[in-house]
């Protein structure tokens, strides 16, 4: 059963990290809306605020995101922040992925923009970016299958060498990850917190008034690549139904530091957290093609 890759995740724990960055989210309603009503970002100070969903602040941005486009991430490099857009239809390369850039979080928060640029990526239909940020000093592309699959072709991560390769589409290296997402979930973001790699993942339906986000985190871009020694922790936050993470990234940082990533719920516990979630019905994937525009 696919849930049991998350579960299996659970019993191989690695020497936890932990990070003073401040880390962000960034939540899109799932119907177009107004500006000042369609982008909610939500801060935390520390990753011990994260894991608590202690938020320091939660304000909805003056962003309006076109109709035609949905938020596919964001990425943190030297304090200036790149929120990537993608078209909610397939398109060519060019008219795809729409880059916008800020110098800082603060500037992303009342939508000052930088400037603008149409990347050249052409991204395979029935797939969409799911996760976008900058570690090891490169940056990396998340890609999801719109559909769920198994371990070794659902997820594809691109990476990057520079910025400038980014925008001219010039891959470093590419491969399918061995991670299987299980099927009543979907990648939420990537972020990078200077020690760990962690991908954020969300429940595709409503759950109530339960917890809908699970956060994986890798000591290394090795391990993330082979899905090896990654722990998973329940975040506490309820998303709710009309709203969805569209955006997950921590500011950035050189260095992680050590400690406790917080309690992780027991291998039988996960069992039967996503048995509840296959019991919900027939789920759809959460993916731009089911966002209402």
């Amino acid at each position: 059963m696919k849930s049991l890759a998350i579960v299996a995740a659970t019993c191989a724990l690695l020497a936890p990290h932990s990070s003073q960055a401040a880390s962000h989210f960034l939540l899109e309603s799932r119907a177009d809306a107004p500006s000042g009503a369609e982008v909610l970002s939500v801060d935390f100070a520390t990753q011990a605020d994260l894991l608590a969903n202690n938020f320091s602040n939660a304000t909805f941005l003056p962003t309006g995101i076109s109709p035609s486009f949905s938020i596919a991430d964001m990425a943190s490099q030297n304090g200036a922040y790149h929120l990537l857009l993608e078209s909610n239809a397939d398109a060519a390369g060019g008219l795809e992925l729409l880059m916008v850039d800020y110098a800082s979080y603060a500037d992303l928060k009342s939508d000052t923009n930088a400037g603008t640029t149409f990347l050249p990526m052409d991204i395979a239909e029935g797939f969409s970016v799911r996760g976008f940020t900058y570690g090891d000093d490169a940056y990396h592309l998340l890609l999801e299958s719109d559909t769920d699959a198994a371990g070794g072709a659902e997820l594809r991560l691109f990476s990057y060498n520079s910025f400038a390769d980014l925008k001219v589409n010039n891959v470093s290296s590419s491969l399918f990850l061995q991670t299987d997402i299980a099927s009543t979930l979907s990648v939420a973001g990537l972020g990078y917190d200077g020690g760990a790699y962690r991908l954020l993942l969300e429940s595709d339906v409503d759950v109530g008034s339960g917890p809908q986000l699970f956060l994986l985190s890798y000591n290394s871009l090795g391990d993330f690549k082979t899905n090896s020694s990654g722990s998973t922790a329940l975040l506490p936050a309820y998303i709710g139904a009309t709203l969805s993470v569209r955006a997950f990234e921590y500011d950035s940082v050189r260095n992680g530091g050590g400690g406790d990533i917080g309690a992780i719920p027991e291998p039988a516990v996960w069992a039967m957290m996503l048995l509840g979630f296959g019991a919900i019905g027939a789920l759809q994937r959460r993916r731009k093609v089911v966002l209402a525009r």
